[in-house]
């Protein structure tokens, strides 16, 4: 179907103002009447737009995403580990805040979630004493827009359990607007004891804006596999809500539209998924076995793929092939039907639907498009025509991006986007709801070979 000419579309209103002018014109010349001192008019064919664009108030955050490794020898404490640089840019002078919070262990609640954790012993938050611990700090950067450090967090303490306030920029003051902005950096320490067990530890420190000063503190989100349908419907119907994966950690988030709640990013969890807190049963299933870079593993292959669970998160080479500002955020992660059915669906002929999954427990992979039924995708677009449909509300609330799928190390139809359904469409192939960057239509696919990587959003089961 060839995209809309969209400028031909606006100019609508002036060939019909001309068309109806011409007609006037032949029946009046035939009746045999003269026209005289007939004017056309700038007037008679001009047409305009309207646009209005409204700017808002915000700050934007960068940085606070490195990455430390360091060697303790028990008794010891390492340097400091940093600096972190963040920075913070504001259009206007309503202030910010930034706010910390321990992360570690991929969990936000539990009694390990502010410990370094290792696979047998943990290390706990504290900043003095014989024993283990760890800890952070955050200083300004020296300059125009520095910002206030909140509390004690100037020196090294103990890593909060809930969001607290380590620094801010007071409402009425200039927050830094431009390329300079307002400057922060973090460090850390660790202390080892004689007594602690010698193994890896990793832990996360996570800081989150606020703009402006004066608005409530962030709070810890709602885990994913918690969220009912109504609780989604009350606090999701109007903008998307930010929730959290209690397998890994990792943040979506979620809206209701047309009657059910759906993941509004695409899934991202790779290492060894469990049974626990997932929407299958049974053993530990490894969705990261394989890769599906034939420089990664031969079970990947065009002859394998249909038996093996193969996925891959976007890097650097992948972004770039794609472009168009994509990023590995909105890719996800891009995983074959073996990954993708939590290893149920395998072999080279399988045309059974899919009921278990690696989407989290309580939501599941989404059945359709279908031109028939009323499938998750059919309620999700508002609509059973399938061949490239203009996008929808519920479509477009569904945010979809394009980046190609994935197989055997290269990317194909990187302006489209493939999202796999828990519907077969023949012995080795699956539906798929499809995106076109282009125009932002949408279609049902007829079929793709499971063997391929395409993406996974969840929706909440009732």
């Amino acid at each position: 179907m060839a995209i809309p000419d969209l400028l031909n579309s606006r100019a609508t209103p002036v060939g019909v103002s001309l068309g109806v002018f011409g007609l006037l014109l032949g029946v009046t010349v035939m009746a045999g009447i003269a026209l005289t001192n007939l004017k056309v008019s700038a007037a008679d064919s001009s047409a305009s737009d309207s646009v209005t664009i409204q700017v808002k108030s915000s700050c934007t955050m960068s940085g606070g995403d490195s990455t430390y490794n360091a060697n303790v020898n028990p008794g010891q404490e390492t340097s400091d580990l940093g600096p972190s640089n963040i920075q913070v840019v504001c259009n206007d002078a309503g202030g910010f805040a930034i706010y910390a919070i321990g992360f570690s262990g991929n969990k936000y609640t539990g009694e390990n979630h502010t410990k370094l954790i290792g696979t047998t012993s943990t290390i706990p938050t504290g900043t003095s004493g014989d024993n283990s611990w760890w800890a952070f700090k955050v200083n300004p950067v020296t300059g125009t827009y520095q910002p206030s450090i909140a509390g004690s967090y100037s020196s090294y303490s103990v890593v909060p359990d809930t969001f607290a306030k380590v620094a801010y920029r007071e409402a009425s003051t200039d927050a830094g607007a431009g390329a300079t902005g307002s400057g922060l950096q973090a460090y850390y320490k660790v202390k080892a004891s004689l007594s602690q067990a010698p193994e890896d530890y990793t832990g996360r420190v996570k800081y989150t804006l606020v703009h402006p000063n004066g608005a409530p503190a962030p709070e810890i989100p709602t885990a994913i596999q918690d969220l009912t349908a109504a609780q989604c419907q009350t606090q999701a119907t109007d903008a998307p809500l930010t929730v959290y994966d209690r397998r890994d950690g990792s943040e979506y988030t979620v809206r209701y539209i047309n009657g059910n709640c759906w993941m509004t990013q695409n899934l991202r969890i790779t290492g060894t998924i469990s049974a626990a807190d997932s929407n299958f049963t049974g053993d530990d299933f490894n969705v990261s076995a394989y890769d599906l870079k034939t420089n990664g593993n031969s079970e990947c292959n065009y002859t394998n793929s249909r038996n093996n669970s193969c996925n891959h998160i976007p890097d650097a080479t992948d972004l770039s092939q794609i472009g168009g500002g994509i990023t590995a955020k909105s890719v996800g992660a891009w995983y074959n039907y073996v990954a993708v059915s939590a290893g149920t669906i395998t072999g080279s002929s399988s045309s059974t639907t899919v009921t278990s999954d690696i989407c989290p427990s309580g939501w599941h992979l989404p059945t359709g498009p279908s031109t028939t039924a009323n499938t998750d995708f059919n309620k999700l677009v508002g609509t059973t025509s399938y061949g490239w449909s203009s996008p929808t509300a519920g479509f477009i609330a569904f945010d979809g991006a394009p980046g190609g799928y994935y197989y055997i190390g290269s990317i194909s139809e990187p302006g489209l986007g493939f999202w796999w359904t828990a519907n077969a469409t023949g012995n080795n192939s699956r539906s798929m709801l499809l995106y076109r960057d282009a125009d932002g239509y949408f279609s049902g696919s007829t079929g793709y070979d499971r063997a391929i990587g395409g993406y996974v959003r969840c929706v909440r089961s009732t």
